[in-house]
């Protein structure tokens, strides 16, 4: 993952930053980056259970 990001041009990084749920915004007054990453939702609530 390191490898891709370092690598992407600036674009492809957009891109994997979105599907990654990771959103950045600078503050030019702090010069500090606020950075917020939403998880992705499980894709599903069922589970398998086994008789034991």
């Amino acid at each position: 993952m390191v490898k891709a990001l370092t690598d992407a041009p600036a674009e492809r990084k957009a891109d994997l930053y979105q599907v990654m749920g990771l959103r950045a915004a600078f503050d030019s007054e702090s010069k500090k980056v606020r950075a917020h990453v939403e998880l992705a939702p499980h894709w599903g609530t069922k589970s398998v259970r086994g008789g034991t």
